[in-house]
Protein backbone atom coordinates (compact mmCIF):
# COMPACT_ATOMS: atom_id res chain seq x y z
CA UNK A 1 0.00 0.00 0.00
CA UNK A 2 1.40 3.66 -1.06
CA UNK A 3 2.02 6.00 1.57
CA UNK A 4 -0.94 8.35 0.52
CA UNK A 5 -3.69 5.74 0.40
CA UNK A 6 -2.08 4.60 4.11
CA UNK A 7 -2.72 8.19 5.08
CA UNK A 8 -6.10 8.66 3.87
CA UNK A 9 -7.21 5.17 5.03
CA UNK A 10 -5.71 6.66 8.64
CA UNK A 11 -7.20 9.77 8.42
CA UNK A 12 -10.37 8.60 8.11
CA UNK A 13 -9.68 6.60 11.33
CA UNK A 14 -8.45 9.66 13.15
CA UNK A 15 -8.18 12.69 11.21
CA UNK A 16 -5.78 14.15 13.54
CA UNK A 17 -3.32 11.99 11.71
CA UNK A 18 -0.54 14.21 10.58
CA UNK A 19 2.06 11.24 8.93
CA UNK A 20 2.82 7.91 8.20
CA UNK A 21 6.45 6.42 9.23
CA UNK A 22 5.49 2.89 8.20
CA UNK A 23 3.09 0.96 6.82
CA UNK A 24 3.10 -3.00 7.22
CA UNK A 25 0.89 -6.45 6.63
CA UNK A 26 -0.42 -7.92 8.84
CA UNK A 27 -2.45 -10.64 7.38
CA UNK A 28 -3.87 -11.83 4.09
CA UNK A 29 -7.78 -12.22 3.52
CA UNK A 30 -9.83 -15.10 2.18
CA UNK A 31 -9.00 -16.02 -1.39
CA UNK A 32 -6.63 -12.71 -1.60
CA UNK A 33 -9.35 -10.49 -1.26
CA UNK A 34 -7.64 -7.80 0.74
CA UNK A 35 -5.42 -7.80 4.12
CA UNK A 36 -4.84 -6.49 7.51
CA UNK A 37 -2.53 -3.23 7.93
CA UNK A 38 -0.68 -1.98 10.48
CA UNK A 39 0.19 1.85 9.96
CA UNK A 40 2.50 3.68 12.17
CA UNK A 41 1.52 7.22 12.24
CA UNK A 42 1.71 10.67 13.87
CA UNK A 43 -0.60 12.89 15.22
CA UNK A 44 -0.68 16.55 14.74
CA UNK A 45 0.68 16.99 17.88
CA UNK A 46 3.47 15.30 17.86
CA UNK A 47 1.96 12.02 19.38
CA UNK A 48 2.75 8.05 17.48
CA UNK A 49 -0.11 5.99 17.04
CA UNK A 50 -0.42 2.33 15.67
CA UNK A 51 -3.73 1.97 13.62
CA UNK A 52 -4.52 -1.62 12.15
CA UNK A 53 -7.36 -1.35 9.24
CA UNK A 54 -8.72 -3.93 6.87
CA UNK A 55 -8.60 -3.27 3.21
CA UNK A 56 -10.49 -5.21 0.85
CA UNK A 57 -10.11 -5.63 -2.65
CA UNK A 58 -12.70 -8.32 -4.47
CA UNK A 59 -13.42 -6.61 -7.84
CA UNK A 60 -14.84 -9.28 -9.78
CA UNK A 61 -15.80 -12.13 -7.33
CA UNK A 62 -16.70 -15.00 -9.81
CA UNK A 63 -17.36 -18.25 -7.78
CA UNK A 64 -20.47 -18.79 -5.51
CA UNK A 65 -18.39 -18.66 -2.50
CA UNK A 66 -16.40 -15.37 -3.08
CA UNK A 67 -19.45 -13.99 -4.03
CA UNK A 68 -20.09 -14.87 -0.34
CA UNK A 69 -17.15 -13.59 0.84
CA UNK A 70 -17.57 -10.58 -1.09
CA UNK A 71 -20.86 -9.49 0.18
CA UNK A 72 -19.75 -10.46 3.44
CA UNK A 73 -16.75 -8.16 3.33
CA UNK A 74 -19.21 -5.06 2.36
CA UNK A 75 -22.15 -5.50 5.08
CA UNK A 76 -19.18 -5.36 6.95
CA UNK A 77 -17.81 -2.01 5.88
CA UNK A 78 -21.28 -0.50 6.03
CA UNK A 79 -21.52 -1.43 9.54
CA UNK A 80 -18.24 0.62 10.33
CA UNK A 81 -19.48 3.42 7.95
CA UNK A 82 -23.13 4.36 9.99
Amino acid sequence: MKNAEALALARSADPNIASISSVRSIARLWAGMGSIQSFQCETKDGKNVTIIAKKISCPNPQSFGDKRKAASYHAEASFYLH
